[in-house]
């Protein structure tokens, strides 16, 4: 694999437990499970995380922090997107 983790995309009956984004996003292999745990990060922090990676295109670079009142109106949309994203994978998880 050129990229991620040794045994990244394995989800076959050899694991106890696979990290996935699912429902937000399906991943490339499907897998079944009998029992969830579910752990997750501060949503506050993710969404800033993740808005520092679309906008740096890397998992290791951070925009600086004037770029949030520079591009306000970007970083307003991008925040009311992803509520509605942590509000459909919270309300999924509870069912």
């Amino acid at each position: 694999m050129d990229i991620g983790l040794e045994g990244e995309g394995v989800a076959d009956k050899r694991l106890s437990i696979v990290k996935t984004h699912f429902p937000e996003r399906g991943g490339s292999v499907l897998f079944s499970a009998q029992k969830t745990i579910l752990l997750l990060r501060s949503p506050l922090d993710c969404v800033i995380s993740l808005f520092h990676m679309d906008c740096t295109g890397t998992h290791d670079c951070s925009i600086i922090e004037s770029d949030f009142q520079t591009f306000r109106l970007q970083w307003e949309e991008w925040v009311e997107n992803e509520i509605t994203v942590w509000r459909d994978f919270h309300n999924y998880w509870m069912k």
